[in-house]
């Protein structure tokens, strides 16, 4: 495991645990984000070679929402999205 997946695992892990701590209807309200990091997460799990040092699940979800055109349905998918949050926001 590198040392990239390890920032990103402790960030899902904290996510993880701080949405346990809602209340059903919090977690409910909640669903969008928590499939969007599950996804990721999974992915990355496969992927590291794709996570760059200032990645994080959280601004790559912020640039998600932000975009018109990009989507997270496959592998394919996720792999646009990462390259173009790289090239956009020049984290390499």
């Amino acid at each position: 495991m590198n040392k990239n997946f390890e920032r990103i695992k402790k960030e899902y892990e904290d996510f993880r645990k701080e949405v346990l701590l809602l209340s059903k209807e919090e977690i409910f309200e909640e669903v969008f984000t928590i499939h969007f990091y599950k996804t990721i997460y999974e992915y990355l799990e496969f992927k590291e070679d794709k996570i760059s040092d200032k990645m994080s699940l959280a601004e790559l979800f912020e640039f998600y929402k932000k975009s018109e055109y990009l989507h997270y349905n496959t592998y394919d998918d996720i792999d646009i999205l990462i390259n173009e949050y790289k090239e956009l926001s020049r984290v390499k």
